[in-house]
């Protein structure tokens, strides 16, 4: 066999070199399966519905058939206030990987974790990792009950370009009445003061179920100062709400920009439709420049 010429020579380096740059990009880029529009959809009328950010709805994300799939998975079991880092894998109910690639931002992330737990007394959301892996994912939290914690996924397909929901149970261990920190409960109050703000939660009638409802939330500085809020997930402010037995939830973006009171305040108003009848917590989420502030509103909603 004769030696290569010096021309063949360079065309072989050049090929290496290039199907080295190409294995790199891709796995760089990352990208599992092409996901189409069919692989976000169950059918059927017990399937769970996308959500429309014109018209938001309770999403009943338990006692739906999903599309997709979340596991959980933590190097030791969960305690009540101790850090824990969890592992989380999202795939499509067909076994498809749901990676950063496949999704749209979200708010500020392409995956939102919200955390409650039985109580729906400690709320938390975490920030989310990129596994190594496609479609795994991790985030870290501290809980400060114990219980079966219930863990929401909130995302956006990027094959649908609309919002929806997934959930998994994280049991977390510990005696509760030892705990150090202890998260507020929420009670059927509308107003709701911490860390130097009065948070305000009204509505403008009675609020029943499968009728469209308004509800306004003023914030407020406890010395009468200006205030100014900056942006929580994405909005202007955030209001979650989950039904008494945490079978779903909706996570709220402000109808529009707040608008400035006359005792300086700002006023913010959030539209939302529950399905059924009974006990919801909302929880707000704020900033006014020192970190986010939460505060839990209990409300009923009528038949």
């Amino acid at each position: 066999m004769s030696a290569l010429s010096r021309t063949q020579v360079r065309q072989v380096v050049g090929l290496t070199i290039a199907a080295a740059v190409l294995l790199v990009g891709l796995r760089v880029l990352r990208g599992g399966p092409k996901l189409s529009h069919m692989d976000f959809v169950t059918g059927g009328p017990g399937a769970l519905e996308f959500c429309n950010a014109a018209d938001p709805r309770f999403v009943p994300v338990v006692s739906r058939a999903s599309p997709v799939a979340l596991t959980l998975r933590a190097p030791v079991p969960a305690v009540a206030n101790r850090p824990i880092e969890v592992d989380l894998t999202l795939r499509t109910n067909t076994g498809k990987p749901i990676g950063p690639a496949a999704l749209l931002p979200t708010g500020a992330q392409k995956l939102n974790i919200l955390l409650v737990d039985p109580d729906l007394a400690d709320f938390q959301t975490a920030e989310t990792e990129v596994g190594s892996a496609e479609g795994a994912w991790s985030f870290r939290f501290t809980p400060h009950r114990h219980g079966l914690y219930r863990v929401f996924a909130d995302f956006t397909p990027r094959a649908t370009d609309q919002e929806m929901y997934g959930s998994a149970d994280l049991p977390v261990g510990g005696d509760q009445h030892v705990l150090q920190i202890e998260a507020p409960r929420a009670t059927p109050a509308d107003v709701f003061e911490r860390d130097g703000l009065r948070l305000t939660l009204r509505t403008g009638k009675t609020v029943r179920a499968r009728e469209p409802a308004e509800l306004d939330l003023t914030v407020q500085r406890l010395d009468g100062s200006a205030i100014s809020l900056r942006a929580v997930d994405g909005a202007a402010a955030r209001l979650t709400a989950f039904d008494r037995d945490r079978t779903g939830l909706v996570n709220l973006r402000p109808d529009s920009p707040p608008r400035p009171t006359a005792d300086r305040a700002e006023r913010l108003v959030f539209k939302v439709t529950l399905a059924d009848p009974g006990p919801y917590v909302f929880w707000a989420r704020v900033d006014a420049g020192a970190g986010v502030v939460s505060a839990p509103f209990g409300l009923e909603v009528r038949p």
